[in-house]
């Protein structure tokens, strides 16, 4: 989940501006899906439940 622009948040995973983190193993991270939430416990939760 992500409060910020989506493809700058898929660019700075693809280009590690993230740090040394899980998502810095590659570099050919592709936008599959958004879903546009009304808040961030909105967004929070369909995250909880789709990660299980």
């Amino acid at each position: 989940m992500t409060q910020e622009n989506v493809e700058n948040r898929i660019a700075m995973h693809n280009t590690s501006g993230y740090g040394n983190h899980y998502t810095s193993q590659t570099d050919d991270w592709t936008l599959f899906v958004v879903i546009n939430c009304v808040s961030l416990s909105q967004a929070m939760k369909i995250e909880n439940t789709s990660s299980r």
